[in-house]
């Protein structure tokens, strides 16, 4: 009984460092995907293939002041909202921050903090949330949400 206690235990602990493990490749593989996106929208070289290959078909946008009271975008209309979208691709935040997946929504997670918490004025803070599914083996950067 002991030895199955033990293999059970060990086995866990094995298990939650593979899941660690895979939770860093999918972060450095979003930190590529954000520094490639960055890159080519300075360069003014992003164009559609890419955003398809990087953006959701539907993606779920908070920060983009579009026409109608949907807050979800279609791929061709992200090239209208990239100047909104980003700076909250901050590389050194994202890199900092931690990743959590969501195994409900099959999503990944990584947030930060746009604005520090003012205790004078009673500001709470501010902070982003950006999410990413797999989608045919390729990971997609399928929402942003500005939380006041």
């Amino acid at each position: 009984m002991t030895k199955r206690i033990l293999f059970l235990i060990f086995f866990s602990i094995c298990f939650l460092y593979q899941a660690q493990q895979n939770l860093i490749q999918i972060k450095k593989e979003i930190l590529t995907n954000v520094k490639t996106i960055q890159n080519n929208y300075e360069n003014k070289s992003l164009s559609e293939i890419q955003i398809s290959n990087f953006f959701c078909e539907n993606f779920y946008c908070s920060i983009c002041e579009t026409d109608s009271l949907e807050s979800n975008i279609s791929n061709k209309q992200i090239t209208n909202y990239l100047k909104d979208i980003i700076p909250f691709l901050e590389y050194k935040s994202l890199r900092k921050s931690k990743i959590n997946y969501d195994s409900e929504n099959q999503q990944y997670t990584l947030g930060f903090q746009t604005a520090k918490p003012d205790s004078k004025t009673g500001f709470e803070g501010a902070g982003a949330l950006l999410t990413f599914i797999k989608e045919n083996g390729k990971l997609k950067f399928c929402g942003i949400i500005q939380i006041p």
